[in-house]
């Protein structure tokens, strides 16, 4: 699948009836993944034992309106508010993608956000954490989602903020591969008549 094609394929997220707890989830790793309020990047480079590359489909400027809802409520933007809207892949050695991530931030306010914003040499939080910005984190949603990869095929995902003084500053939103953290819920197990 081409780049273009890709980053096209990065749909907004479902109905919220795909949010799971973190807890509903089987498998220890996407819990811990899940639930944890940084290090991501590290955390996955740690599950693939790889370093992981960030392949950035696309920067591009946007004004509020056109920004997905959770990010537009979660920021609190206006129709007319400019934004940055970062659509990136992290990819192993190998090519494969262990990860995608949607980042949405306002633009022309923070200089240090927006040149964050528009590095394609780094993941997202080591850009950000190099230009000095705060990191404190506030998990919004977990649950599952389509893998763009394979869109038939369920992933799990999280969306959080970055907070300064206790308000949001950006809006990330990352699908995990299925194939590195598994998917699978206890009401799924439930359901097929197996032991949650």
């Amino acid at each position: 699948m081409t780049d273009a094609r890709w980053a096209a394929r990065t749909e907004p997220l479902l109905p919220d009836r795909t949010s799971h707890a973190t807890s509903d989830f089987r498998s220890p790793v996407t819990r811990i993944l899940l639930a944890s309020d940084g290090l991501t990047t590290v955390l996955l480079q740690a599950l693939t034992q790889a370093a992981l590359t960030p392949r950035v489909d696309g920067v591009e400027t946007t004004p509020g309106r056109q920004v997905e809802a959770a990010a537009r409520g979660l920021l609190a933007l206006a129709a007319d508010d400019e934004c940055l809207v970062r659509r990136t892949r992290l990819v192993s050695r190998d090519g494969e993608v262990v990860s995608v991530n949607i980042v949405v931030a306002r633009a022309g306010k923070d200089q240090r956000v927006d040149a964050a914003m528009r590095d394609r040499t780094r993941p997202i939080g080591f850009a950000f954490a190099a230009a000095g910005l705060p990191m404190s984190r506030r998990i919004n949603r977990t649950g599952l989602t389509r893998w763009p990869q394979t869109p038939a095929t369920h992933c799990a995902f999280k969306d959080y903020t970055l907070n300064a003084a206790d308000k949001p500053w950006a809006y990330i939103r990352e699908l995990f591969s299925p194939r590195v953290v598994p998917p699978g819920t206890r009401t799924e197990a439930a359901t097929a008549g197996g032991r949650a």
